[in-house]
C-alpha cells in the first residue's frame, strides 16, 4: 500500500511538471496555427534550440534561487557569468585545453567570484543590491580587460563543437536538476537554507551559522551562472564583453521562470523540478511569439508585462482567498439565520 502511494504521488508530480510546459505548447501553438498558418515547432532544429535555451535558463533561474528567495537581489550576476565565462575560456586555452576543460576552468572562477561576492556581503553587510551593483562594474571590467573588448571567441577555442551539441546540454541540465535536488532536499545546506529564508533570527538561535550559509549561496549562485554562461556562448559562438551594467539584461530575464517555480509550482512539486518546468514553459513562449514577426523589443515587453502581472497575483492571491472564506461564512450564516427564523 505504501509503495503504491509513492509510486501515485511520483506520477501525478511528473504530470503537474509537465503541465505547464505542455499546457503553453498547446496555448501557443493554437495561436500559431490559426492566426498565422505556421507552426512553432518546424524542425529537429527548433527542438534543439528549445532544448539548448531551455538549459541556459534553467540554469539561470537555479543562481537567482540562491539569494532572490530569501530577499538577496544580486545584481552582480550578469556580470559574473560574463566574467568567468571570459576567464574560464582564456585559462582552459592558455595551458592548451578545450572542449569540457572550459565548462571547469569557468565553474572555478564562478565560484570564485561568487563567494568573492558573499565574503564582502557577510563581512561589511553592504545591502545585496548596492554590493550587487557596485561589484557587477567590478566584475565586468575584469572580463573586459582581460580580453581586449572582444569577450571570448568560443567557436575558435580546441573542442568547443563538444559544448554546443544537445546531448551535452540535456547532459548538463539533467545534472545540475539532480545536483539541485540533493542539495536543496537532503543535504544539511538545504535544510539550513530554508530555515535562513524562513527567519534569519530564528536559524542563528538554533545553531544556524547564517553568515557562513550566505556566503555558500552566493558561491554555488556563481558556479551555476558560470555553467549557463559557456552554454551560452557554445550556443552564440561567443561570448561578448560588457560594460556599464549590460550583462544584468541575459540574467534578468530569466527571473520570471524562476518566481514561477519556486513561488508557485514549488507547493505541488519539489522545487528544482519546478525551476526547470518553468524554464521550458517561458521558452516556448518565446518561440510562439517569433511566428508573429514581432520584434525582440515588443516581446520582451510582453514577456515582462506577463511577469509584472503574475507578480501581482501572486502579492494579491491570498485576497481571492479570503474572499472565498468570508463568502463561505456568510452563506453560513445567514443559513444559520433563516434556520432561527424558521424555529
Amino acid at each position: 500500500m505504501k509503495q503504491s502511494n509513492q509510486i501515485v504521488r511520483a506520477l501525478k508530480s511528473v504530470a503537474i511538471a509537465l503541465a505547464l510546459p505542455v499546457a503553453m505548447f498547446v496555448i501557443m501553438e493554437a495561436l500559431a496555427f490559426f492566426t498565422q498558418g505556421e507552426h512553432i515547432i518546424k524542425s529537429s532544429l527548433d527542438i534543439k534550440n528549445l532544448i539548448r535555451s531551455s538549459g541556459i535558463s534553467a540554469a539561470i533561474a537555479f543562481a537567482w534561487s540562491m539569494n532572490l528567495t530569501s530577499g538577496r537581489m544580486d545584481l552582480s550576476l550578469g556580470a559574473q557569468r560574463v566574467a568567468a565565462t571570459i576567464c574560464g575560456g582564456f585559462a582552459a586555452t592558455a595551458l592548451g585545453l578545450g572542449g569540457i576543460w572550459i565548462l571547469v576552468f569557468a565553474i572555478l572562477f564562478g565560484v570564485l567570484f561568487g563567494g568573492l561576492v558573499g565574503t564582502v556581503f557577510v563581512t561589511l553587510r553592504i545591502p545585496p543590491m548596492v554590493l550587487g551593483i557596485g561589484m557587477a562594474c567590478i566584475l565586468e571590467c575584469v572580463g573586459f580587460a582581460l580580453s581586449g573588448g572582444a569577450g571570448f571567441k568560443m567557436v575558435t577555442a580546441a573542442g568547443s563543437a563538444a559544448l554546443s551539441d544537445v546531448n551535452f546540454t540535456i547532459a548538463v541540465v539533467a545534472a545540475m536538476l539532480v545536483a539541485m535536488l540533493l542539495l536543496m532536499t537532503y543535504t544539511t545546506f538545504g535544510y539550513r537554507f530554508r530555515a535562513v529564508r524562513g527567519s534569519q533570527f530564528i536559524a542563528a538561535n538554533a545553531g544556524v551559522n547564517v553568515f557562513a550559509n550566505v556566503a555558500v549561496c552566493y558561491a554555488v549562485a556563481g558556479l551555476l551562472v558560470g555553467v549557463s554562461g559557456v552554454l551560452d556562448a557554445a550556443f552564440a559562438g561567443s561570448m561578448a564583453a560588457t560594460m556599464g551594467l549590460t550583462s544584468n539584461g541575459s540574467v534578468m530575464a530569466n527571473m520570471f521562470p524562476m518566481m514561477i517555480g519556486c513561488n508557485f509550482l514549488s507547493r505541488y512539486i519539489n522545487q528544482a523540478v519546478g525551476v526547470v518546468s518553468a524554464s521550458v514553459a517561458i521558452r516556448i513562449f518565446a518561440m510562439g511569439l517569433l511566428v508573429f514577426n514581432i520584434s525582440d523589443a515588443v516581446s520582451s515587453c510582453i514577456n515582462m508585462a506577463l511577469f509584472i502581472a503574475f507578480l501581482i497575483w501572486q502579492a494579491n492571491s491570498y485576497r481571492i482567498a479570503q474572499y472565498k472564506h468570508d463568502r463561505e461564512r456568510i452563506a453560513q450564516a445567514q443559513a444559520m439565520k433563516k434556520a432561527r427564523a424558521a424555529a
